[in-house]
């Protein structure tokens, strides 16, 4: 008998590791496909920000979008910076 995993069954940040890795192989596709890595780039922000927008609403993604400047700037998204 299989045991359906529901989005409750796991922790916010082992269903945010799992996206991540979905959206990863999906960019690598997109590269072996020939798409330029900077449309990827920009498609995917506009398709996570409409996303956001629709569930949580555009004051909780505008807070959301500064705290994530806030790390880009600090340099947690570099290339260098270590994935944990």
């Amino acid at each position: 008998m299989y045991r359906i995993i529901f989005p409750s069954d796991r922790s916010d940040e082992d269903q945010r590791r799992q996206a991540l890795d979905y959206i990863t192989d999906a960019w690598i596709e997109a590269v072996k496909d020939g798409l330029d890595p900077n449309q990827i780039a920009v498609a995917a922000l506009e398709a996570s920000i409409r996303e956001m927008v629709a569930l949580r609403g555009e004051t909780y993604t505008i807070d959301m979008l500064a705290r994530q400047s806030g790390r880009v700037e600090a340099g947690e998204c570099s290339a260098h910076a270590t994935r944990q």
